[in-house]
């Protein structure tokens, strides 16, 4: 059996109110446990919480190990073309120096 009751002060210092009144009325039933609501909701989404902050880890992982991954690649292009940059910065330089003689 379940009871609610809707409060606007504490919970937690109604609750010798809720047993005194559940005594008064039945004495031979028996309080196993009195939670809020909260408590109550907070237990039920315990499991959906975890499973979301797990698949953010695992996302915030991925992303790191792909940024990871194209800077690598990008900075081994560079590294691959880094003697054809430089060719072609000398020839730059050559053409503007000698710009006017041909």
């Amino acid at each position: 059996m379940t009871l609610v009751a809707r409060t606007s002060s504490d919970p937690a210092g109604l609750v010798p109110a809720v047993r005194r009144v559940i005594a008064d009325l039945d004495p031979h039933v028996a309080i196993a446990t009195l939670n809020t609501m909260e408590s109550l909701r907070s237990s039920a989404l315990a499991t959906q919480r975890f499973i979301t902050i797990l698949l953010l880890a695992f996302a915030g992982a991925g992303l790191l190990l792909s940024t990871v991954g194209v800077y690598g690649v990008i900075a081994q292009l560079a590294r691959r073309r880094t003697r054809e940059m430089g060719i072609r910065i000398a020839l730059a330089r050559l053409r503007a120096k000698y710009s006017g003689w041909w």
